[in-house]
């Protein structure tokens, strides 16, 4: 770990959780290359209404919501079930699928391109496109999303870290909420492996937290990442998925993580270009809850040339919440913080500014 790093990713985790008062929020850094970790935060909500590191939420198993489209739409454009040219249709009153109805946060009766599916995170498009593809075809569905990584045994070493949880639904209808992140389970960490394989030009490479172990300031043994897929899809389904994330962020009209009605900005940062997802669920306890819910956002910068990925959770925020402002800001705070430690700006009166050439 980084020590201003994890510094950074504290302050920034803590702020927002404060300001929605949620129950807990995690938060980890990870290097694109190498997939070392940089930083990890963990904050539960105590009973004084004070954060402290009480549990290792990044390692724990949920169902992801939203961030999962990504990992849906890539499955569907590489196995050819979907082209970029195709266009969905959505309703204001939701869509039916062998008795299971589903909605959109911002419903209308509109049509959107594939780009715009994914940047206003249109739960019906998702639903629509891995219906139409793997229909009756679910176990080739969760075949694909196995053979991208997801699914591969990889040795976190950390302590109660579990694989992920994609089985083949035993119905007809969990397909189609499997396909924006419900009836799947992954931890943060999971999910911030499967990102930083996009930013990594398709090559995914396993969580690194110990680079080497000294004794009397010798290096007695060193540890590398290792490689769990070196080529997760074709190389015109990567340009097509990074274009969409790109959209998530820089997409004013859709994007929903680029600016809110009033103008503020979410993950969009004047100082470093970041490209991702953001993610809603409706957490499930008992039955879900349409009061309770995770929110998301993971991606990686700068977008043109990628060092660095990161995730951000935010759970059981107190009502407003928005996983691009809430969980997006975060991310874009560390982002800028981390890109001034590498030299690329200074702070100066508490300010980023660019660093002189």
């Amino acid at each position: 770990f980084d020590a201003n790093l994890m510094d950074v990713s504290e302050t920034a985790l803590r702020k927002r959780l404060e300001h929605t008062q949620a129950e807990w929020g995690c938060v980890v850094l990870m290097d694109v290359q190498t997939g070392e970790v940089k930083a990890m935060s963990n904050l539960d909500r105590a009973s004084d209404g004070c954060y402290y590191e009480m549990a290792n939420h990044s390692v724990v198993r949920m169902e992801p919501g939203s961030t999962f489209k990504t990992v849906s739409l890539m499955a569907a454009l590489d196995d050819g079930e979907v082209e970029m040219s195709d266009t969905i249709r959505v309703y204001a009153d939701g869509w039916w699928y062998h008795g299971a109805k589903h909605r959109d946060s911002h419903p209308s009766d509109t049509v959107y391109t594939i780009r715009q599916a994914l940047a206003v995170s249109s739960n019906i498009a998702l639903a629509k496109i891995v219906t139409d593809g793997y229909d009756g075809s679910a176990k080739k569905f969760v075949k694909k999303l196995k053979d991208m990584g997801l699914c591969d045994s990889v040795d976190y070493t950390i302590p109660g870290a579990k694989q992920a949880l994609i089985d083949v639904p035993k119905d007809t209808v969990t397909i189609s909420k499997m396909a924006y992140g419900y009836s799947v389970e992954l931890s943060p960490l999971q999910m911030l492996m499967f990102y930083n394989g996009i930013a990594n030009d398709g090559r995914m490479v396993s969580p690194l937290f110990v680079k080497e172990i000294r004794k009397n300031g010798k290096v007695i043994e060193e540890y590398e990442s290792s490689v769990v897929n070196s080529r997760m899809c074709d190389a015109s389904t990567l340009r097509a998925i990074r274009e969409c994330l790109h959209d998530v962020v820089w997409d004013n009209d859709l994007g929903t993580a680029s600016v809110n009605p009033w103008g503020t900005r979410k993950a969009q940062s004047e100082l470093v270009s970041i490209a991702g997802k953001t993610g809603t669920a409706q957490i499930r306890e008992k039955g879900y809850s349409d009061s309770r819910h995770r929110m998301s956002f993971v991606g990686y910068f700068p977008e043109e040339n990628p060092q660095y990925s990161c995730i951000c959770v935010i759970h059981a925020p107190q009502w407003p919440y928005d996983a691009g402002l809430d969980c997006g800001t975060v991310v874009r705070q560390i982002a800028e913080k981390t890109m001034a430690y590498a030299g690329e700006y200074v702070i100066r009166n508490g300010e980023l500014v660019l660093a002189v050439p």
